[in-house]
């Protein structure tokens, strides 16, 4: 019982666990819009280092200047009578040439410019540094990567996703690039610049750059849900692992209870055996007691042992040897006729102490005649013993033998030997009577 709501406890932690890490999950889903964006600001920056070219020394059209160098405002003023090639600003991002910062771990370039032109179009550019086609030598080996600005662009603020950006046809006619190399990479900006391009309208074009910074989430969103994914599975991986390492646990302390309990069964059960050994047997003798016996006769069946004989032995004169050498004298003897009984039955025989000095010994597949013969032999054994001779001590016993028939019950047999004994004991002792005739 106690098992059963255990087990219905630890199935509703279970399902408890599961619905906890599915609100989390969830929360997590919900949450990804709310987490600030990363931002790192590229301008205005303290350290920045920026500056403006135009094509005056090549002999085009545009100048440029600033209006207003600390509030970021400049301008390119083209000549009408020339021909305009370009005039822009540039922002380096590095120490060097070569050193820049990479942009990859971001999602857009956020540009916040006051637009005071009237020109068709803005090139807003990137150079990524690549030892793999770059060169010091050669400042225009950089990738030069651009996204153009249209008139319906311009907003307050401009977010361009890095998606939304492409390698100059121009640069890439310039080179034979390998495959992997054919496509925007931002992993190291050097340079970041703004070009109001060729064709400028007559006259004054101003841009304020009010900042310009780069921005994306901390996590993708790709990355954030898997993340959320592995998060769910981890959680209930770990739950599983935590529910099998407990139930793995009690069964151990289970089977460690049941182990003891087995173990206990085990002594109570040697112990009973014991107590039932020592309950079945005469505890001078070690042989069987009356108890001993009739559970051992019990287990036979008859008429499959038949024919079965039992012999009755009684110590002559007993009393006597208790009286003249004293009762531990007469234990030893009844010790050392019990041995010899013991000696000469067989393995499938039944030996008893009876009580006192008697003795019975029962068996199987024995005729009376055979009995009788196995009953003289000892007699005589008992008569003739060494232990008894250096004692100066004359042991005899007397003999009764009977039939157990099929259909006769152990006590009618064992009256009949006990008066067959009560006869040898009348004839003189230390002689053996079978049935009802003189042996």
């Amino acid at each position: 019982m106690r098992r059963a709501i255990g087990l219905s406890q630890s199935v509703k932690k279970g399902h408890l666990a599961i619905v906890v890490l599915l609100i989390v999950s969830a929360l997590f889903v919900l949450v990804y819009r709310w987490i600030p964006e990363r931002r790192l600001v590229l301008m205005p920056h303290p350290e920045g280092t920026y500056y403006l070219y135009d094509d005056s020394g090549i002999g085009g059209a545009n100048t440029a200047s600033w209006v207003n160098a600390d509030q970021h405002h400049w301008r390119c003023r083209r000549e009408a009578t020339l021909e305009s090639q370009f005039c822009g600003f540039n922002l380096a991002l590095g120490h060097e040439y070569s050193q820049g910062i990479d942009f990859s771990d971001y999602s857009e370039l956020v540009l916040a410019l006051d637009y005071r032109t009237q020109a068709d179009l803005i090139t807003v550019f990137l150079r990524n540094f690549n030892p793999a086609y770059s060169t010091l030598e050669d400042g225009n080996s950089a990738q030069y990567i651009q996204f153009v600005i249209r008139p319906e662009d311009r907003e307050p603020e401009l977010r361009i996703d890095f998606s939304e950006f492409s390698l100059a046809d121009w640069w890439m006619n310039q080179r034979k690039l390998e495959r992997p190399y054919r496509s925007p990479e931002f992993n190291n900006i050097t340079l970041l610049g703004i070009n109001m391009g060729s064709n400028l309208p007559a006259g004054n074009n101003d841009i304020v750059i009010k900042h310009i910074a780069l921005t994306g989430p901390w996590f993708s969103e790709k990355h954030w849900y898997l993340g959320i994914i592995v998060f769910f599975w981890s959680g209930t991986l770990l739950y599983l692992i935590f529910v099998s390492v407990t139930h793995r646990k009690k069964a151990i302390e289970t089977a460690k209870k049941y182990e003891n309990l087995a173990d206990e069964h085990k002594n109570l059960y040697d112990k009973t055996q014991v107590l039932t050994e020592i309950s079945r047997r005469d505890g001078l003798s070690g042989l069987l007691n009356r108890y001993g016996l009739a559970q051992a006769i019990e287990q036979w069946h008859i008429p499959s042992v038949a024919p079965v004989s039992l012999v009755m032995f009684d110590i002559d004169h007993f009393k006597r040897i208790n009286d003249r050498r004293g009762h531990l004298e007469g234990d030893k003897v009844i010790c050392r006729v019990a041995e010899i009984l013991h000696n000469h039955s067989r393995e499938q025989d039944v030996l008893s102490r009876w009580g006192g000095e008697e003795f019975l010994l029962v068996l199987p597949h024995t005729s009376t005649q055979q009995a009788h013969q196995v009953g003289e032999k000892i007699r005589q054994r008992i008569f003739n013993d060494e232990y008894f001779t250096a004692k100066k001590l004359t042991v005899t016993i007397s003999l009764g033998i009977a039939a157990m028939g099929s259909e006769q019950s152990f006590e009618h047999a064992l009256r009949r030997a006990d008066d067959c004994l009560y006869r040898a004991k009348a004839m003189g002792r230390n002689c053996s009577v079978v049935e009802t005739e003189d042996v």
